[in-house]
């Protein structure tokens, strides 16, 4: 049997190679990061790296989206290159605002978000830590555009994944977190050196008018998405924020935890997002959304199955793999990352569907969705960070906030594209998934013995592995639409 991938399918298969390298990075970071720096220190590099998501739509603008939406549409004619000096521009302004409020007020900053003035050092880290993301979102959203995913597919692997990897295993042990972000702030800033080259070739033409539209058309798209990407980052930065702020920062990592288990199955199905993105705006732009409409109750389907899987595996597993991932100090961390995962379903629609919504509307749809659920999240966890179980609480709060966005943008998509829940062959995947739960509730009595050591992980990795395999299989025998998609165009068939 003949293999024949097409250039997207090509593209989709090197680029989630590459989330999965990523994922495992990112796996082996936090428990060489939770392991050396202790649970007091890894709470306050987890604090970190939630202030920088919450202040990142605002340094980039949202270039993430609008440069490499406009670059897409674009490349036929333009080659792509009108917009990349324009964002550069933009976000190297805004991150110049953000330092000089950062240094200004450095000392009241970082006492309101730390807790106490002795994190000074941490938060100037992460003034540095901004400025050098939002420049590698730049030069990583331009390629993206281009659809030149392998360059892309480099500089990912390369700085968010082996490159913090090194310096976990090289540096945790000095139990020092502002070390940590200075020295991953100074990994990502040689993304400077492919985004000056880039920027250096690009052909803007030299009449003003022309750079004023370039920069009205990215600022009209990306600025009405701000308040909905900051509203994204909150929801994932208020547990920790209030928990921290409450002298919890141990109860802020153990959140931050469950919240990684999102991130990692998020990369398994991110890779479809990255590379479609660009590919439905160019499509939407040609030819509508006739175009794409075909494709939507399929790709609808894909993330409920997955999803479903995902969720029971996780809510059973998730204190086995805590123990052995992080070790016994983490343990407690297990019942909240079983609270989140109620989540991965839902969190997983949202990050999947938003990327259709955002490439075929300019207006920000996807904001007031974003703001309900930050609404949920925030009542919750303002009401119960004073409980007996703040950490609890805030981890319920987290979870049902993703539940509202991931549902609200699942409504929209289904009504704008007439997708029937009939089509989605939601009764098969639920049997299968509720025969999985009984079979891991067996196999999880049956290894409650090794639950800490390697064995214990090689049965799981193994008896995960054959439970997709079976599962992918028997929805594909029942008749399932997207698996039969994927096959043609794995094996040829279609293009």
């Amino acid at each position: 049997m003949k293999v024949n991938l097409s250039p997207f399918m090509r593209d989709m298969v090197y680029t989630t190679a590459t989330s999965i390298f990523t994922i495992i990075f990112l796996v082996l970071t936090v428990k060489f990061l939770a392991n050396g720096l202790g649970a007091e220190e890894f709470g306050a590099y987890s604090l970190a790296r939630r202030i920088l998501s919450l202040i990142e739509p605002i340094s980039t603008v949202c270039i993430a989206f609008s440069l490499t939406r406009y670059t897409a549409i674009s490349k036929v004619e333009h080659y792509g290159r009108d917009y990349l000096l324009p964002g550069t521009l933009l976000v190297f302004s805004s991150c110049l605002l953000i330092i000089t409020v950062g240094l200004l007020f450095q000392h009241q900053l970082s006492s309101l978000i730390f807790g106490d003035n002795s994190h000074n050092n941490l938060f100037l880290a992460v003034l540095f830590l901004i400025v050098a993301y939002s420049m590698y979102l730049v030069i990583y959203s331009y390629y993206r555009g281009l659809g030149s995913m392998q360059t892309a597919n480099f500089w990912q692997i390369m700085l968010i994944g082996f490159g913090p990897f090194l310096i976990a295993l090289q540096f945790a042990r000095y139990q020092n977190a502002e070390l940590i972000i200075f020295l991953m702030a100074t990994l990502l800033a040689i993304a400077m050196i492919p985004l000056l080259r880039e920027v250096s070739f690009s052909k803007l033409k030299d009449t003003f008018s022309v750079r004023n539209k370039e920069v009205r058309h990215l600022l009209e798209y990306g600025i009405p998405r701000v308040p909905g990407i900051f509203a994204y980052n909150a929801i994932f930065a208020i547990g920790p924020f209030l928990s921290a702020s409450s002298g919890n920062l141990k109860g802020s990592g153990f959140i931050m935890l469950g919240q990684v288990i999102l991130r990692i199955i998020e990369g398994g199905m991110e890779a479809f997002s990255r590379v479609a993105f660009p590919r439905i705006a160019q499509l939407y732009n040609e030819h509508g959304k006739q175009q794409i409409a075909n494709k939507v109750t399929d790709f609808v389907a894909m993330i409920i199955h997955f999803g479903l899987f995902f969720s029971v595996q996780v809510f059973v597993w998730s204190n086995e793999l805590i123990l052995f991932w992080l070790g016994v100090e983490y343990e407690e961390a297990g019942q909240y990352v079983r609270i989140i995962s109620l989540g991965i379903l839902p969190y997983l629609a949202f990050i999947c569907l938003r990327n259709i919504v955002d490439a075929i509307e300019v207006k920000a749809v996807i904001t007031k969705y974003l703001l309900v659920a930050l609404i949920v999240t925030s009542v919750i966890s303002v009401v119960g960070v004073q409980s007996t179980h703040p950490t609890l609480i805030l981890s319920i709060a987290f979870m049902l906030g993703v539940c509202s966005m991931g549902i609200l943008v699942t409504i929209k998509i289904c009504r704008d594209f007439s997708v029937s829940l009939l089509s989605l062959n939601l009764i098969q995947s639920l049997v299968l998934n509720l025969v999985f739960l009984l079979l891991a509730m067996g196999l999880q009595l049956f290894l409650h013995e090794l639950k800490s050591s390697f064995v214990f992980f090689s049965f799981f990795l193994f008896f995960q592995m054959f439970l997709f395999f079976v599962y992918i299989m028997s929805l594909h025998l029942s008749g399932t639409s997207w698996t039969a998609r994927i096959f043609d165009r794995v094996f040829g068939n279609q293009q």
